[in-house]
């Protein structure tokens, strides 16, 4: 989790940098759109399994999720939703591939990936497959981890952004 923030910040200041960033093309609507972005998985395929917000761990500890779990198949293709440009594709020990794609001030983090088909610089469309779903070792769970981040330092509940069952 704390690998994850740390390139989150690493791609904020490079942001914040670029005044031609504040208004790109492929951003500018990403605000409007709240409510309206389709899954990142189909819904229908999914069960949520950790909400965003405080919850408790396995050992009884509270915690506050960053983001959603959700358990699918393993290999379900994972989607951008909202075209964007791809800021990070890095390994994570805990979450295997994660996928960052830059809307203006707002970042959308796909989590727990194998097979990714962008890279770092790539502009991308929405709909566009960005990797397949990771069985996570450990466990044996076939689970996908979706957030939403605004620039300068907010998680924001990825569920109010996604388009109604």
């Amino acid at each position: 989790k704390a690998k994850l923030k740390k390139i989150i910040k690493e791609d904020q200041n490079t942001y914040l940098l670029n005044a031609e960033n504040v208004d790109n093309a492929y951003a500018k609507n990403f605000r409007k759109r709240k409510g309206l972005l389709p899954w990142p998985v189909p819904p229908t395929e999914v069960v949520i399994t950790e909400r965003f917000g405080e919850t408790e761990d396995e050992f009884g500890n509270r915690v506050f999720n960053d983001g959603i779990h959700v358990a699918t198949s393993q290999g379900q293709p994972v989607k951008a939703v909202n075209s964007g440009k791809v800021t990070a594709v890095t390994r994570l020990p805990m979450s295997g591939t994660v996928v960052i794609l830059e809307h203006g001030k707002y970042r959308t983090v796909y989590a727990n990936l194998v097979n990714t088909y962008v890279k770092k610089g790539d502009v991308v469309s929405e709909n566009q497959i960005l990797g397949s779903v990771r069985q996570d070792p450990r466990t044996g769970e076939n689970t996908f981890n979706f957030l939403i981040y605004l620039i300068p330092d907010k998680f924001l509940d990825p569920e109010r952004w996604l388009l109604s069952n």
